[in-house]
């Protein structure tokens, strides 16, 4: 599980990183990230919406997927960045390790990692 210190929760977090993010577009999901302004823990969000998959079961084991990745990823993760990660469609066909890489990939694009 992804420890507290690096989850996004609260709604105005998440409009601040969407409204000053930097959106990176992999296949399986679009990833925005924002600096802040202190060296705190990089803090993670995961939104995947009801376009995806109407069952909540679907939605929920998606974003396990994903935090899972992120929490393998985390020791090598730079401190500093509020990041989200906005789930496509393409997600629910993918892989586990196509997943994997594309995540690899987009946090160096972002120099999160």
């Amino acid at each position: 599980m992804l420890p507290k210190l690096n989850r996004l929760k609260k709604q105005e977090d998440f409009l601040h990183v969407r409204k000053s993010g930097k959106v990176i577009q992999e296949n399986n999901f679009g990833l925005v990230t924002s600096p802040t302004n202190s060296n705190n823990n990089t803090r993670f969000g995961f939104v995947v919406s009801k376009k995806i998959s109407n069952s909540a079961v679907t939605r929920n084991k998606l974003r396990r997927v994903f935090r899972e990745i992120i929490r393998e990823k985390l020791e090598k993760v730079n401190n500093g960045y509020d990041v989200i990660f906005l789930v496509k469609q393409r997600a629910l066909d993918s892989t586990r390790e196509e997943i994997t890489k594309e995540v690899e990939s987009a946090l160096k694009k972002g120099k999160i990692l």
